[in-house]
């Protein structure tokens, strides 16, 4: 006995997203002195696929030196959250911005180029040099954001 075709939902995925009003400070260009260390924080971050863990990354003057920042920020899905498409809390990434990093690119006075992404299928392997370290899976979505520094005496 049949009781018909089962129905088989699958769910769009969208990309994450960066409230600009949730991030500090805000993307713009930014005045940094050599000598202080700068907090780039991320308060929000929204993602309509509730289920997806979402992966962050920082570049510094990607096309210079390609390579993350800092190890990969990973935050997993929230769904007891009482808005459990916005992600909030301690565990999303801040970065600390200090004369270390600047000094590590050919020109530590800039200006400089920095960027944050947010990947719904984390980050893999790539042999192709203009997505080194930046590429995803197939069907993953990115979100970015980015600041220009200016560094100050």
């Amino acid at each position: 006995m049949s009781s018909g075709p089962i129905e088989v939902r699958t769910e769009t995925n969208l990309a994450p997203r960066f409230l600009h009003d949730q991030l500090d400070p805000k993307p713009s260009k930014v005045q940094v002195r050599l000598t202080d260390t700068t907090l780039f924080t991320v308060r929000a971050v929204q993602d309509p696929n509730v289920g997806d863990t979402l992966t962050f990354r920082w570049f510094l003057d990607y096309k210079e030196f390609p390579f993350p920042l800092r190890g990969d920020v990973v935050v997993p899905p929230n769904l007891n959250a009482t808005d459990p498409t916005t992600r909030t809390g301690a565990t999303l990434p801040t970065l600390r911005l200090t004369r270390t990093e600047l000094e590590r690119t050919t020109n530590p006075t800039g200006p400089h180029y920095l960027e944050l992404l947010v990947s719904d299928r984390g980050f893999v392997d790539s042999t192709n040099p203009e997505e080194l370290n930046r590429a995803v899976p197939s069907g993953a979505l990115v979100g970015q954001v980015a600041w220009t520094i200016e560094v100050i005496p």
